[in-house]
């Protein structure tokens, strides 16, 4: 019983609920509609009729139902979907839903009115037949996909007033050849003109500022595009694809060169990168047909594949000292192999040593010093075996076993100076310089300015140098007596020998020593007798130490 009785319930309930549905809508001359309140009604989705709907429409003001007259004050999302009407007209503003046209294949005539400022999402989206249209100057915003797929459109003049054109909002249009608009408008968000191969002419507005992801992406009929210095961000793959692209101007504004930029935009030649920009990211330029390019001063970043470009000939550095500490500098492959074979670089005067030093940079076959000031300069490559600051006229070269490469102007004197760093002394050991080696030949020890700085003066530098600086190590003399202990580090220089003692006092005993190999990742035990301990090392160890001493009261 009480089984039928839910039953009973649930069919009334679905009588209910249909009743209430026929009440809303209604068709009134061959379209239907549904009511919003006492006095207005808005079109509806025209059920049974979207597959036989056709020819020219025009919405009245007003509609009866069951003897009641409504004012038609908007039109439902998706009214006339997948219709066949050919033709539609508006006289009036009212509201508008979204995807109202969406799909209606045989459209080819519209206009809408004055005072209508929003054209929403999916407006006119597959009305492949849509040639004619007529925006009101009223008009401020263009939707998501407004547009898209309107594949017969061969024109559009977009108001003045029109701030945003939103993402896709010409996507797959096409037969579009030509675009206006006024300068009011700020963002062409992503796919805003996707793929819209017969696109040759559009005016850019003077007050833009983004064009989103792949917004011109495979536009293969676009030659030219000037943009305005309000301009700051590009999406990535904004160009990629624009096979006929052959100027693009960028203020100096923008800051990134984004992924995929300008991907296979063969006939592009040439590019002024904005003095801005300090990215350029992933294959941004890869299969361009750019002949040279020239990167600004401010550049720290260049990503993998960037310049993979088949016809790049020439890259002109600004930068005096680029960054190459990845992520922050550049891609070891961010020139491609025939690049870097094939192509000249150009560093800035003075620079040609510290380019030759760089893993990325010395690649290129042909490296040239843009020398504008006629200067002949001599090239110095200094390295320290020790572990010791080196300075050249007062500027530091060289720390940490690393050789350096500067260049010097030809002629001028040469003062080089070893700093011996702090913490050189250890328990009363204390690293010194030897003497240095000049082209191999060895020179005069430096001069002891104290026991901490060491210096050579040569008079005028005529050739290219090879200094070579030696450091070798005393012996280490390290006394545990009690209370000590601890951990001490050994770090051979190249080409000694470093003897390490280690010795109980009285009163105290060697209990272990373990020595930590940086190469071998290990700690072994050395060997001592309690009282003494005496370890070797040299330079063909490659790695350092640390000796770990404990100790224990007799």
């Amino acid at each position: 019983m009480i089984a039928i009785n839910r039953r009973m319930t649930w069919l009334l309930l679905v009588v209910l609920l249909a009743t209430t549905g026929r009440a809303q809508e209604f068709e009134y001359q061959g379209l239907w509609y549904r009511q919003l309140s006492e006095t207005t009604a808005e079109v509806a989705v025209q059920q049974n009729h979207q597959w036989t709907l056709e020819g020219d429409i025009v919405i009245p003001r007003y509609v009866e139902d069951e003897g009641k007259q409504l004012q038609v004050t908007g039109i439902g999302n998706n009214a006339f979907m997948y219709t066949k009407i050919a033709s539609f007209t508006l006289d009036r503003v009212v509201d508008f839903g979204v995807g109202v046209f969406s799909g209606c294949r045989q459209l080819k005539r519209v206009s809408l009115p004055e005072g209508m400022t929003t054209l929403p999402d999916n407006t006119f989206y597959g009305c492949r037949q849509l040639t004619d249209i007529q925006l009101p100057s009223t008009l401020t915003q263009v939707d998501l996909a407004a547009f898209a797929d309107c594949q017969a459109l061969t024109s559009i003049d977009i108001p003045a007033g029109v701030t945003v054109v939103g993402a896709s909002a010409f996507y797959h249009c096409f037969s579009l050849e030509h675009v206006t608009m006024g300068d009011q408008v700020k963002v062409w968000d992503d796919y805003c003109f996707y793929e819209c191969s017969s696109l040759k002419d559009i005016h850019i507005p003077q007050q833009l500022e983004q064009v989103g992801m792949n917004c011109f992406a495979n536009c293969t009929s676009l030659k030219r595009l000037d943009f305005p210095a309000t301009m700051t961000k590009i999406g990535m793959g904004a160009f990629q694809g624009c096979t006929a692209l052959q100027e693009v101007t960028f203020g100096d504004g923008v800051e990134s060169i984004p992924d995929n930029c300008f991907s296979d935009c063969v006939s592009l030649k040439t590019f002024r990168m904005p003095s801005a920009v300090k990215s350029v990211k992933f294959r941004a330029f890869t299969g361009c047909g750019i002949e040279s390019i020239t990167l600004p001063e401010g550049i720290q970043s260049i990503e993998s594949a960037a310049f993979n470009c088949p016809h790049l000939g020439e890259v002109v550095l600004k930068n005096p000292k680029m960054p190459i500490e990845w992520p922050n500098g550049v891609s070891s492959d961010a020139f491609s192999k025939p690049v870097q074979f094939f192509a000249t670089l150009h560093v800035p005067e003075g620079c040609r040593a510290y380019y030759r030093a760089q893993a990325v940079w010395q690649n290129f076959e042909y490296m040239v010093e843009d020398n504008v000031s006629g200067k002949e300069y001599c090239e110095l490559k200094i390295m320290a075996t020790g572990i010791s600051t080196v300075k050249l006229n007062d500027e530091v070269v060289n720390a940490l076993l690393q050789p350096t490469w500067v260049e010097i102007e030809k002629g001028q004197p040469l003062k080089l100076t070893v700093l011996l760093d702090e913490g050189s002394t250890v328990h009363g050991a204390t690293r010194y310089v030897a003497s240095v080696r000049v082209n191999g030949e060895e020179r005069l020890p430096l001069m002891e300015v104290d026991d901490k700085q060491y210096e050579l003066t040569l008079d005028a530098v005529s050739e290219d140098l090879d200094i070579v600086v030696d450091i070798p190590w005393r012996s280490y003399a390290v006394t545990i007596s009690q209370g000590s202990g601890g951990s001490i580090y050994v770090i051979p220089a190249s080409k000694t020998r470093m003897d390490v003692k280690v010795t109980a006092a009285d009163g105290s005993q060697i209990e272990k020593i373990e020595d930590y190999s940086s190469f071998w990742k290990t700690a072994e035990p050395r060997e001592h007798d309690g009282r003494t301990g005496q370890m070797q090392f040299s330079a063909t160890t490659a790695d350092d130490h640390t000796l770990t001493i404990k100790y224990q009261k007799q």
